[in-house]
């Protein structure tokens, strides 16, 4: 009976390797992926007449630095704790960063203030600057002409940033803001230190980008079902 449970622990070891890949959350991709190294340790000790040394010593290192990861990853979120606004950022935009990684990208901030009908972006501009808005609202527009709202939680001049181009709408603020204010020169040597951390805010931005076209593509809907009923 052990024997025919066996290679359903190799299959196992990559089905949890395979959704590690696939969950968003650092904490608990490290440990599926210990849970994964399990079964696979079990995996290569049973499957032939001789223990598969190599994978198992290989699986155990994993297991150990995970372990590890996964204690500074607690530690962290014990000793650093968010409020506020801030604290809503963090779990709306930035869910993928350790405390720890979130509070050094804090710290490469400004928190500043701009009262209303105030241009905080000019179209042709380059910015040299990403904002984050912390309260308040924002018209993105063009040539007088409204294009987007942006609010509490919204980047602005994500795309000048990740395209290192200049700005191609204004941004002007509807209401007095607040919003941190990074140096992208500053921000991007932070975030080129890890090529995970890079990735991790692009997703953050990434899915700022996702929510508006799904915005826009459900009130283009909302349009066509009223123009629909009019037209019945």
């Amino acid at each position: 009976m052990e024997d025919n449970i066996i290679p359903y622990l190799g299959h196992l070891a990559y089905t949890l390797i395979f959704f590690s890949f696939l969950v968003r959350r650092i904490l608990w991709l490290r440990i599926l992926a210990i849970v994964a190294g399990v079964a696979s340790i079990t995996y290569n000790y049973n499957i032939s007449g001789e223990p598969l040394w190599i994978p198992i010593k290989w699986n155990v290192l994993f297991i150990t630095t995970n372990v590890i990861h996964i204690g500074l990853i607690l530690r962290d979120k014990a000793s650093v704790k968010f409020h506020g606004r801030i604290k809503e950022i963090y779990q709306e935009r930035f869910q993928n960063f350790s405390p720890m990684e979130f509070k050094k990208l804090l710290d490469l901030a400004y928190t500043r203030s701009e009262p209303r009908n105030k241009i905080l972006i000019k179209e042709n501009k380059n910015l040299g600057a990403m904002f984050l808005i912390l309260e308040g609202k924002c018209s993105v527009q063009a040539s007088g002409v409204e294009l987007a709202e942006l609010g509490k939680g919204d980047f602005v001049g994500e795309m000048s940033y990740l395209t290192d181009s200049a700005s191609t709408a204004d941004v002007v603020t509807k209401t007095q803001i607040r919003y941190l204010y990074w140096d992208t020169e500053k921000l991007t040597k932070f975030l080129s230190s890890s090529a995970s951390l890079l990735h991790r805010f692009e997703g953050a931005i990434g899915k700022q980008l996702i929510g508006h076209i799904m915005a826009e593509n459900q009130s283009k809907r909302e349009k066509q079902k009223a123009n629909l009923k009019l037209a019945s």
